[in-house]
């Protein structure tokens, strides 16, 4: 594995040359898309130097709209983007660029090789990332978004789980058949895969090993009273879950009747 996979956001010559033009100017820099590719080949594996000096993402397939940028208290900033889930099936990931609005490359950084897989009509994968970029506080950004072209607005997720929430059984497409009850049995306290998975008892269960793209949605029933005891989800031996885009050792519900999906990317289990 390439080293500077965990090297962080690289900002490239060109995105060097724009940062020193807007301190020297005071002009904004206006960032607006992201593109993802596989490298171009299964051969690619860059050096630092090499990095630095791309102006295009190698093996590019998808570019898109930036979903959201924000400032931290640190310096720099936090751009999030997404790509859906009907979009490079079967591709593969290895690198995301950042472009400014006149299709600059400003920056890059290397993804662990990572295959997005097909859709099966119940496995739906979105591929979400969230970078961090610091930048001279003599350089400031504007965030340019065309509302047509975005993937995913803050707005428009917050008022799909809403109403996703409200519905009396979200999850149609999956079967009653597909229905695994967690009673106060122990042999019931297992994970079953590609299922819904519904609490109607307290317990604590350990999430099960299992290969990249393993799915399954969990809910509390609403008999349930969490005040007196603790629904929740061990991460396997040792790892953790990634929840949020922070590593935990237990995630567990504070509602009833509101379901997660948990699914299996890169070796980790995700909500």
């Amino acid at each position: 594995m390439n080293e500077l996979i965990n090297s962080g956001v690289i900002l490239t010559t060109r995105g060097q040359e724009l940062i020193e033009n807007a301190a020297a100017t005071g002009r904004d820099i206006q960032l607006k898309q992201f593109g993802v590719g596989d490298g171009g080949s299964d051969a690619f594996n860059p050096s630092y130097d090499e990095l630095k000096a791309l102006t295009v993402v190698p093996g590019e397939w998808d570019r898109r709209n930036l979903n959201t940028i924000e400032p931290i208290q640190t310096g720099g900033y936090t751009v999030e983007g997404l790509v859906p889930h009907d979009v490079g099936e079967g591709r593969w990931v290895r690198i995301f660029g950042i472009y400014t609005t006149d299709n600059q490359l400003m920056y890059v950084f290397l993804y662990p090789f990572w295959q997005k897989p097909h859709n099966n009509g119940n496995l739906l994968i979105e591929l979400p990332f969230k970078a961090s970029i610091g930048v001279s506080d003599s350089a400031n950004f504007t965030l340019v978004i065309d509302p047509s072209l975005v993937a995913a607005t803050q707005q428009f997720v917050r008022t799909q789980d809403k109403a996703h929430v409200e519905e009396a059984h979200p999850h149609k497409q999956y079967a009653l058949a597909t229905t695994h009850l967690v009673l106060s049995s122990d042999q019931s306290q297992i994970v079953k895969l590609g299922a819904v998975n519904v609490f109607t008892s307290y317990a604590q269960i350990p999430l099960p090993p299992a290969e990249d793209g393993a799915w399954f949605v969990a809910v509390v029933h609403s008999s349930v009273d969490l005040k007196a005891g603790e629904c929740a989800y061990l991460a396997h031996e040792s790892e953790q879950i990634n929840h949020a885009d922070s590593p935990v050792p237990k995630v567990w519900f504070i509602k009833t009747n509101q379901e997660f999906r948990f699914i299996r990317i890169n070796g980790e289990w995700c909500v």
